[in-house]
């Protein structure tokens, strides 16, 4: 389910998503230490600056 600004939250936890309208953007993960990593593919100027 996407934001109203048209943005996309995705909830990595390992408990169940902090309320009914956000299940669908639940991640599961495991208990214990987690890294998360994103991979951008032809990032543009914002991405790469931070911005």
């Amino acid at each position: 389910m996407y934001d109203a600004d048209g943005g996309l939250t995705l909830h990595v936890r390992k408990d169940r998503a902090p309320g009914p309208e956000q299940a669908a953007n639940r991640l599961p993960a495991p208990g214990g230490p987690r890294t998360a990593a994103v991979r951008i593919q032809g990032p543009k100027a914002a991405v790469l600056d931070g911005s």
